[in-house]
């Protein structure tokens, strides 16, 4: 549980129950396993990190002190034993010296990684090579990954091959890999039989906090080759208990919620700390590439009929399905219509001047309504400027919309309502600057009472506001 955040979206404490035995009669006790508070240095640098409930669990350290070089990266964490960090020229981490040994990363022109050497002070070294879903383990081939799993080049505790075969991956909407199994004998079944690993072809569950750490507990143990690939699909590198994943143009560390370095982008989210994870929000959004948070593709609120047919779509990173009854029809469908109309002949005139006193002219977006704005429709795009000129004005005004009267209202609506909302989102966190600074500087009312005036039987969710 995030205990708050300051105005940059900085974590100031996390807590977490978890696993904290399990018996002879293997049952398990629950309980707490991290209470974490977090101390900044400026805005956005993370100081030193305190634990006060259990340092053998979770974030698994008593405490943390943080050191980072002149361009903002991490290179120190005394909690994980991590005493330098050395860069590339483009912020990757190329040398990480930790207590227990070293970790070198190599990456191409482009950045992309394509070989770790792991160095433990025991004297063992193990080399990792990358190929485009190839990987070669001490020169060996590891495994060939594809979208929905791998193929497995199976070994024995002295390299030997013993096997090889297709293993599946149950991924979640976040592209977690919750479950993974194979059907190592080819008798189109799967055998889970724990006591027998050699024979288990169900081969590891997975779970996780938000934020992404791995949860311990009662469900099915790791059989088979490790397998790296876990929160978000990401590479989880776990040797001298590092606990990173690497996102591409950043890593990120699970038990505190936050990436390691500045964001490429970081330019283009200036009300944010540049070391933010998904605008702390875990559950709906997504970071392909470490660079910028973006909404999961085809997770939609529905409001259907009866009939299963859809009435609206809100892609808010929810898969929730509300069913408007044909007795409810009548009113849902004038209470869309009515957030277009009501208000709008008061608010048209005070959209256009706020406008053109501020250097834009509504009648070029409505000469161009079709031309590709930030939303991507003409509905949306209109939605998007009104809102962000006029920020709110009345519960169910939609300033700005006079030329599209007459047109598919219900569409109309949905799509508008989002853009406006965006609109104003962005004009509230001073997001673009495409406009007069005076005009940010009104603290806009948010547009939820809009959509909430709905009949009190619909809820339309708030939208998830993204990079453009």
């Amino acid at each position: 549980m995030i205990g708050g955040y300051d105005p940059l979206g900085n974590i100031s404490s996390l807590s977490r129950n978890g696993l904290l035995s399990i018996d002879n009669d293997d049952i398990p006790t629950y309980g707490p396993i991290d209470k974490l508070k977090y101390s900044y240095a400026g805005t956005s640098l993370l100081t030193g990190i305190n634990e006060s409930s259990n340092p053998e669990k979770g974030y698994a350290s008593a405490g943390s002190t943080y050191g980072y070089d002149n361009t903002g990266n991490l290179t120190s964490d005394t909690g994980k034993g991590i005493n330098n960090i050395q860069y590339t020229y483009n912020d990757l981490p190329s040398f990480i010296q930790m207590d227990d040994g070293t970790i070198e990363h190599f990456y191409d022109a482009d950045g992309i990684k394509y070989k770790t050497i792991i160095n433990e002070n025991s004297g063992e070294t193990t080399t990792y090579h990358y190929l485009n879903g190839v990987e070669y383990k001490d020169n060996q081939l590891e495994a060939i990954y594809h979208e929905e799993g791998r193929y497995v080049y199976e070994r024995d505790e002295n390299d030997a091959p013993v096997g090889e075969y297709f293993e599946w991956y149950l991924n979640d909407h976040l592209g977690n890999t919750r479950v993974r199994f194979a059907d190592k004998d080819n008798n189109n079944s799967i055998l889970v039989d724990e006591d027998a690993p050699e024979e288990d072809e169900l081969l590891s569950s997975n779970h996780y906090y938000p934020f992404g750490m791995s949860m311990e507990g009662t469900w099915a143990p790791e059989f088979g080759e490790d397998n790296k690939y876990l929160y978000n699909g990401k590479e989880f590198i776990s040797q001298l208990d590092l606990g990173w994943y690497d996102y591409g143009a950043r890593f990120y560390d699970p038990s505190i919620g936050r990436f390691l370095q500045i964001d490429p982008l970081a330019d283009q989210f200036p009300t944010w700390n540049p070391y933010h994870y998904v605008h702390n929000n875990p559950i709906n959004l997504i970071d392909p590439t470490g660079m910028f948070a973006m909404k999961i593709d085809g997770i939609e609120t529905k409001f259907v009929d009866e009939q299963g047919n859809t009435l609206i779509e809100t892609k808010d990173g929810s898969d929730e399905v509300f069913v408007i009854t044909e007795n409810n029809m009548a009113n849902f469908e004038n209470d869309i219509v009515d957030l277009v109309q009501d208000g709008q002949e008061s608010d048209i005139q005070a959209n256009h001047e706020i406008g053109e006193s501020n250097g834009f002219n509504l009648n070029d977006l409505e000469e161009n309504a079709y031309g590709g704005f930030p939303v991507g429709s003409a509905y949306g795009d209109a939605g998007f400027h009104s809102g962000y000129l006029t920020g709110y004005k009345d519960e169910k005004s939609q300033p700005g919309m006079d030329f599209m009267v007459g047109m598919d209202q219900r569409e109309f609506s949905t799509q508008s309502l989002q853009g406006r909302k965006i609109g104003v989102r962005h004009r509230k966190e001073g997001k673009m600057n495409m406009f007069n600074p005076q005009l940010q500087n009104n603290s806009p009312k948010y547009d939820m009472e809009a959509i909430q005036s709905f009949h009190p039987d619909i809820l339309i969710k708030e939208r998830v506001i993204l990079k453009f």
